[in-house]
């Protein structure tokens, strides 16, 4: 079993704090959304007979955002 990730362009959350410092209660709003967004579409991930991948991510941490 192997795990293949897409190529992101740029830099992770952690590096984006520590260069622009705390982000706004609108932009903590809206990467929250989107982190949510995103391991819900993971975690439903199913196979062809609806079996469930049963996928979990377990290092969800700023420098893991992209």
């Amino acid at each position: 079993m192997y795990l293949a990730l897409d190529y992101i362009d740029g830099p992770a959350l952690d590096r984006v704090l520590r260069k622009v410092g705390a982000f706004s209660p609108r932009a903590v709003a809206y990467i929250g959304r989107e982190m949510a967004r995103a391991l819900e579409a993971v975690h439903s991930l199913c196979e062809d007979e609806g079996q469930s991948y049963a996928v979990v991510h377990r290092d969800v941490s700023p420098s893991n955002i992209l």
